[in-house]
């Protein structure tokens, strides 16, 4: 598939990127150009059936084993950590719409 200036124009819009001079804008078209054509070679692929797997997703499931394994050692842990407290992890307070300082 090819793209012209203006079909990059409207991508970037979509995208909200703001295209600079017509040097950037030419080498977004060719970057762009690029990765249609890597999304091109996919209709190429052909992909094998999938393996029939039963309907039960319960007993049909391809997921592993839960399996208890050894941990890592809590002191080693808090150790590597930026800051702990009383056996937790101290992390940064982050509230929905709060605006960087």
């Amino acid at each position: 598939m090819s793209l012209d200036l203006d079909e990059v124009r409207k991508i970037s819009r979509l995208a909200r990127l703001s295209l600079g001079d017509a040097e950037d804008e030419a080498a977004m078209v060719q970057d762009l150009v690029a990765i249609v054509g890597y999304f091109d070679q996919l209709s190429d692929y052909e992909a094998e059936p999938a393996e029939e797997v039963g309907t039960d997703p319960v007993t049909s499931s391809r997921e592993a084993e839960d399996r208890l394994g050894k941990c890592l050692d809590r002191d080693l842990f808090e150790a590597n950590a930026p800051e702990a407290r009383d056996g937790f992890l101290v992390v940064p307070r982050i509230t929905a719409g709060a605006a960087k300082s």
